[in-house]
């Protein structure tokens, strides 16, 4: 036992070793790892700025070093344009070109100069007339007005920027006078000099150029270099991103940052090691309280000041926790009588339920529903924390949510992982608690995974059908263009035709470009399609279908256009059941899907194309609310690719949404695929993970219906006539190219741009108008109301509609009777002139009734 005087001298040592030691062992500790940190971190951050400015040096250099080469390539060749210019308005037999009204079979050829790689060299008057091109001879006095032509005439000059009226481009105009008569001019086009600036100086980093004659300021996320141009008094400018340039600078800093973090392991490995050989007395003291009685005084140790501190404070806690003990007993009854009550209440709850603490996030309790929902034991639990039971993206979120929750909430959904993987939606509902001497949150979890899939089911059709929408009316508009497009290009080819017979050499090169402005259209007519199918609105012939025959027409295809890196299989069910819907649009969908798995397999892998059948039953319907009960034809495609994201699957099916770079793709190849399975009564899911590849599975209700033989479809062919046609068109330029295409079949032609304009045409017309050729959609006036207008004035008046928007769509919203005549835009003379005399030669129509 201690007596008095050795309690008083131990609490004055103390008191002493308080006043040398006001910090603890471990804080001691603490401070020299944070100091040793803190002046680390400054060394790293130091030589990582380093780092960076000679990085952002080196690449300030380079700029600077292609601005200059770029600038002396660009002087260098207007220097040598300008000599060849010269040279050629030095030639005595350039007088001959203005002696003669036509120019005696000239021919100059452009060759371009350094970066300057388009353009064109021209021979012109003092009157602004070309004489000799290098082009197509273009329209008398096109330079007449030139602001540069009198200056030109004078003496050798380069002037820019200018605009070619021939082309509309912005140009150099690099010009020499021939004396007294006129000048040689060469046009060099600006917008390629920066491409081929790009294509011809390498260098270590991706450079991009610009010339200009107003340098701007440029961002701060690029580097710059700028050179002067001498003989144009213009600027070229190299830039290159700020971040490509750092990047190798940013690599070295992460090697660095990682050094630091790995030698400051090293020495926390070292500091606890050291910590552990000074805690001994304390762990000597630990086992002297847990094994002395309650009532025992505990022996002074030796050792740091942390340690005789803490022996003294728990002989005093001893003391009263043994005066204590009697009252405590009570309280614990009066606990255990009290959790008695909690217990049966939320062990029972038909919710899952748990209490978990606020600082640590730990599971405190949980019930037994909640151990049958997620798949987890109790033991499990009290081992966890929430955010084992929340996906890794949504642990920040969650953290700052617990943070700042108020007292009472109901909040969600939220997200929440079952042990197996799987993901549920959840509305918590959530108070404070005292729990176990923790201050602890009780939680209880709604599982509302079923209600949210069908919310966000519903959300994406309506997404879906206003997207739709959209692209018909694009696709309407588009196809008055493509269809002025491609009619002007058939008479440009028929005129050339004749032509390249008796001057093959001028005129067969014109031909095939107008030939490839015919195919270009074409391809946007497909284009057009795509859209017309995204909108559910394509007027297709619709009929039991047969898929596997279909899958075996498309896997010809595919084999010779996915690429032998590609695996194709085509896996088919042998008695597949009928579909209802058409073939073509079917063989779409599959080639659509095949080219999206190709495009995302660069390196190869494989594809797989499989047809089953599927009895759709009450149990399947718990994971698909959107199908109904059934027999279903299941066609399923897919691939080993590079897979999606939660973001790409979710805008996955929009029109023009692509995953793949800037030009390589249009975005509607799954858009398609959505709006002809949806017409079909079908359904379409996606699986996709990164890196995990894709599959889309498409469902389609089946059909009893025997499939029939496919018809082979009619070519059309151009006819012609001398009836009176009435075409009423708002769009001006499709309606002056349908009049002349009728008119070139020998039809007499009358045009209205609206319909109050075709009555008044009527009105004012005295002989008889045997058809009416009018656009269903028009403003003023539809072409339903415009046709049952004249057709009570006028009985035998036959009537054609023309529309770029889809049949479907112009039935279900009235603005086009139901069987009327249709012909759809874009079309060619020869699908018009047929029509039209089908038209003609069909029996007058009965009285049209438009409600």
């Amino acid at each position: 036992m201690t007596t008095p005087r050795l309690r008083l001298l131990t609490a004055t040592r103390a008191l002493a070793r308080r006043h040398w030691h006001q910090l603890s062992l471990q804080a001691y500790l603490l401070g020299l790892l944070a100091l040793f940190a803190l002046a680390s971190g400054l060394a790293v951050a130091a030589e990582r700025q380093r780092n960076l400015n000679r990085a952002e040096e080196a690449a300030a250099q380079l700029v600077e070093l292609q601005a200059s080469t770029a600038g002396r390539r660009i002087s260098e060749a207007l220097s040598l344009t300008q000599d060849g210019v010269a040279e050629v308005a030095a030639n005595p037999a350039l007088a001959a070109l203005f002696s003669k009204p036509t120019p005696p079979g000239c021919a100059l050829t452009f060759t371009g100069a350094g970066p300057f790689g388009t353009g064109h060299i021209d021979i012109i008057d003092v009157d602004g007339n070309v004489l000799c091109s290098s082009e197509p001879l273009p329209p008398p006095g096109l330079y007449s007005d030139a602001p540069w032509l009198d200056a030109a005439a004078e003496e050798a000059a380069i002037v820019g920027p200018a605009t070619d009226p021939a082309s509309g481009e912005e140009v150099l105009v690099v010009s020499a006078p021939i004396t007294g008569k006129g000048t040689v001019v060469t046009f060099l086009v600006v917008d390629s000099v920066n491409e081929q600036l790009e294509t011809n100086l390498l260098s270590t980093q991706p450079v991009r150029f610009e010339l200009t004659d107003d340098p701007t300021r440029r961002s701060a996320d690029l580097i710059v270099g700028s050179a002067a141009v001498e003989p144009i008094g213009w600027t070229v400018e190299a830039e290159i991103d700020r971040d490509q340039a750092l990047a190798l600078a940013q690599r070295d800093n992460q090697r660095l940052l990682l050094s630091l973090l790995a030698g400051m392991i090293v020495l926390l490995a070292a500091t606890h090691l050291i910590y552990r050989g000074l805690a001994r007395p304390i762990q000597r003291l630990s086992a002297a309280v847990r094994n002395g009685p309650l009532q025992s005084e505990i022996t002074i140790v030796t050792g740091p000041t942390e340690v005789v501190l803490l022996a003294e404070d728990i002989a005093e806690l001893r003391r009263n926790v043994a005066t204590e003990l009697a009252a405590r007993e009570q309280a614990e009854g009066d606990l255990a009588r009290s959790l008695e009550s909690y217990r049966s209440l939320f062990a029972a709850n038909p919710l899952p339920m748990w209490v978990y603490d606020n600082e640590t996030l730990r599971f405190l309790d949980v019930n037994e529903t909640a151990v049958a929902t997620y798949g987890y034991s109790r033991e499990e639990f009290l081992g966890m924390t929430i955010r084992d039971i929340r996906p890794a993206e949504d642990v920040p979120a969650l953290i700052e949510s617990a943070r700042h929750a108020p007292p009472r909430e109901r909040s969600g959904p939220w997200r929440h992982l079952l042990k197996d993987g799987t993901t549920i939606d959840v509305e918590i509902t959530s108070q404070d608690v005292d729990f176990a001497d923790h201050r602890g949150r009780f939680v209880m979890a709604e599982d509302v995974t079923q209600r949210e899939r069908t919310r966000r089911l519903a959300e994406r059709t309506e997404r879906m059908d206003s997207l739709g929408q959209l692209a018909g009316g694009i696709a309407h508009d588009f196809n008055n263009v493509l269809a002025v497009i491609l009619n002007y290009a058939d008479f440009s080819a028929e005129e050339l035709a004749a032509a390249a017979v008796s001057d093959p050499d001028r005129w067969a090169p014109v031909l095939r470009d107008v030939e490839q402005i015919t195919v270009a259209g074409r391809r946007a007519a497909e284009l057009t399609a795509q859209l017309l199918a995204f909108a559910r609105g394509e007027s297709a012939e619709i009929g039991p279908v047969d898929l596997n025959v279909v899958a075996r027409e498309a896997e010809d295809l595919l084999h010779r256009t996915i690429g032998e890196q590609v695996d194709l299989s085509v896996v088919l069910e042998p008695a597949l059941w009928a579909v209802t819907g058409n073939a073509s649009q079917f063989a779409q969908v599959i080639i659509n899907l095949a080219v999206n798995a190709r495009d995302a397999m660069p390196a190869g892998g494989r594809l797989v194309i499989e047809t089953s059948n599927v009895d759709v039953d009450e149990d399947q319907l718990q994971t698909r609310p959107e199908l109904q009960p059934g027999r279903y034809v299941r066609l399923r495609v897919s691939d080993t690719g590079i897979g999606m994201d939660d973001a790409a699957r979710d805008h996955a099916f929009e029109p023009f949404f692509t995953t793949k770079a800037q030009g390589s793709g249009t975005g509607l190849g799954l858009a398609t695929v959505y709006g002809i399975v949806s017409r079909a009564s079908g359904f379409v899911h996606l699986y996709s993970e990164p890196g995990l590849g894709t599959t889309v599975t498409a469902l389609l209700p089946a059909s009893d219906a025997s499939i029939p033989d496919r018809p082979l479809t009619p070519t059309a062919s151009r006819t012609t006539g001398t009836e009176t046609i009435l075409v009423v068109e708002d769009d001006d330029d499709l309606r002056t190219v349908t009049e002349r295409i009728l008119r070139d079949a020998g039809y007499q032609v009358l045009g209205a741009s609206s319909g109050a304009a075709a009555v008044e045409v009527v009105r004012a017309y005295t002989e008889e108008i045997h058809l009416l050729l009018t656009d269903v959609v028009m403003p003023g006036m539809l072409g339903a109301d415009l046709a049952l207008q004249l057709h009570q004035d006028d009985p035998r008046l036959r009537v054609l509609f023309m529309s770029g928007y889809a049949p479907p769509l112009l039935l279900a919203g009235g603005t086009l009777p139901f069987g009327a005549p249709l012909v759809d835009k874009p079309f060619s003379a020869s699908l018009l002139t047929t029509r039209v005399r089908e038209i003609l030669e069909a029996p007058a129509p009965p009285p049209h009734d438009h409600n």
